[in-house]
């Protein structure tokens, strides 16, 4: 998991860096596909549902239910990813919006953080999140969070279409959201199935020993 998470950290540097050059123009003119309708029209949806509003709803019902069951932990974390997505895809276009100026021929509807795409970002962050945290067995895990980053990607395909961002701020906002909530899980001991060892919880391991040792204790005595 460093080296996923190494790589996402570099890729939003180089987009940072990079984004906004020829290059970027060139990528923004060649996937711009004007006069459709029903692009436009999917955009519009994705724009509803990745919106603040629904994104920090659809958090706070996953952490809700983790709280019924008593999950406070993941509940904890769950808030954590969701809302510290957006506050960072937000403050971090804030910080960018000066030195990234905004393309002539980027449309002028767009209402998206410049990089990176807040909309993105925090999309990727809270559905990984939920598909981490709600699902905690083999297989749904897996497919879950393979449908959370397939959603991503498709909203910010559709913002490349429609004109709506540059290709760096949506390179940058998938960055972003997928390192987010994967360090977060990371750090705190979460199973990513990538085959990195888990942290041992110390304070539970003497319990443990002592029930196996207590079991070994009773078999000899019958």
């Amino acid at each position: 998991m460093p080296i996923v998470l190494a790589g996402l950290l570099l890729s939003f540097l180089v987009m940072l860096l990079f984004g906004g050059t020829e290059f970027d123009r060139g990528l923004f003119v060649l996937l711009h596909a004007e006069d459709r309708p029903d692009l436009a029209a999917a955009g519009a949806i994705a724009e509803q549902v990745t919106g603040p509003l629904v994104l920090a709803a659809m958090g706070g019902a996953g952490a809700a239910f983790l709280a019924v069951r008593r999950q406070w932990r993941g509940a904890l974390l769950l808030i954590a990813i969701t809302t510290g997505a957006l506050v960072l895809a937000e403050y971090l276009g804030s910080l960018t919006a000066s030195l990234r100026p905004l393309p002539a021929e980027r449309m002028a509807q767009t209402q998206t953080s410049l990089f990176p795409n807040s909309a993105v970002a925090s999309a990727a962050a809270t559905w990984l999140g939920l598909a981490f945290l709600l699902t905690r067995h083999r297989p749904w895990r897996p497919i879950w969070a393979g449908l959370a980053v397939s959603l991503a990607l498709a909203v910010g395909a559709l913002e490349l279409v429609n004109g709506l961002a540059w290709p760096s701020d949506v390179i940058g906002g998938w960055a972003l959201g997928l390192f987010w909530p994967l360090l977060l899980l990371w750090l705190a001991g979460a199973d990513l199935g990538d085959g990195t060892p888990r942290p041992v919880r110390r304070s539970a391991a003497p319990e443990n020993d002592g029930d196996v040792v207590g079991r070994h204790v009773d078999d000899a005595l019958k």
